[in-house]
């Protein structure tokens, strides 16, 4: 083994130095997993709060469009004389 670039206490120090990278690596690897799986379950709860938002807007629309309705049927006017909706785009 004389032919070695490397011989016993700096072979062992390599292989110490590679293990540690080693190391680190994989721990960055795993705080990051860490903070995507965070990042996702916040981003599924803002999905659920916004889908109950919705919901509740569209129950309050439905209530609104009734009435709506009610108003025109008792003064007289029929379905035809309920306004459209404008164009927000």
């Amino acid at each position: 083994m004389n032919h070695w670039p490397l011989n016993g206490p700096q072979f062992m120090l390599a292989i110490t130095a590679c293990l540690v990278a080693i190391i680190f690596v994989l721990l960055i690897a795993l705080l990051k997993t860490r903070v995507r799986r965070a990042e996702f379950a916040r981003l599924q709860q803002d999905v659920k709060e916004l889908s109950e938002l919705v919901k509740e807007l569209q129950v309050a629309e439905q209530i609104r469009f009734l009435k709506e309705i009610n108003v025109a049927m008792k003064d007289g006017e029929g379905l035809s004389t309920i306004p459209s909706f404008p164009n927000t785009a």
